[in-house]
């Protein structure tokens, strides 16, 4: 009888693990390691609450304190402060020091702050695989990621893509956080859910940056 439990188990475990496998063939997607939603999650904030309220995303730290980029539209006031929630439920004040003049990006800065691990800044390319943290509201953190692929241009400054297309899913709340590469590294910045199929479309944040001084 211990046997036939130990040999069911073990079965059970082979087609979980097949079924897994077969859906990430399908889908040409590979698997996003746990190890890395680990990481890449503590990275992420909540900013603000009610009307201006979504994500942001850790991505530069200093000796005085932290830098978080988000969606311009998130933190629409220079120089004002928003209440910016971490991952371990501590609040602090951040303030807008910086509004990109080509696309929907902000910059708010917490002094006194300190994170050990914030992600690169990678270049993205068509048809890269990416992730995003899907079922996040404006309160509460959650680790349920959404896998999808770049796979159009957007819109375009000075030749360079700076708004993409993804078929990763996003929801209400899911502004401003970031949409990162399997390894963890950071490629962009959602900007915008399409209301129909509610897909992510982000900004190509490798060459926001470049186009504005290349000062990551």
């Amino acid at each position: 009888m211990k046997r036939q439990i130990i040999l069911g188990f073990l079965c059970l475990i082979i087609f979980l693990s097949c079924s897994f496998l077969y859906r990430g063939i399908l889908n040409n997607l590979p698997f996003v390691p746990g190890f890395v939603i680990n990481r890449v999650r503590q990275t992420q904030v909540i900013i603000g609450q009610g009307e201006y309220s979504g994500q942001g995303v850790i991505y530069k730290q200093n000796e005085d304190g932290i830098y978080i980029i988000t969606a311009k539209h998130i933190i629409p006031k220079l120089d004002a402060y928003y209440t910016v929630r971490f991952y371990n439920n501590s609040i602090r004040t951040a303030k807008v020091i910086r509004h990109f003049k080509y696309n929907d990006l902000g910059i708010l800065y917490i002094k006194g702050e300190h994170f050990s691990n914030p992600p690169k800044i990678k270049p993205v390319k068509l048809g890269m695989n990416i992730f995003v943290f899907k079922n996040i509201s404006s309160f509460v953190f959650n680790d349920n990621t959404s896998s999808g692929k770049i796979h159009n241009l957007y819109f375009q400054f000075v030749g360079k893509p700076a708004y993409l297309s993804t078929t990763a899913f996003g929801f209400f709340g899911s502004s401003g956080g970031g949409a990162y590469t399997y390894r963890g590294d950071l490629v962009g910045i959602i900007s915008l859910i399409i209301p129909t199929s509610r897909r992510a479309e982000i900004v190509n944040l490798y060459d926001a940056f470049q186009l504005e001084n290349g000062d990551f």
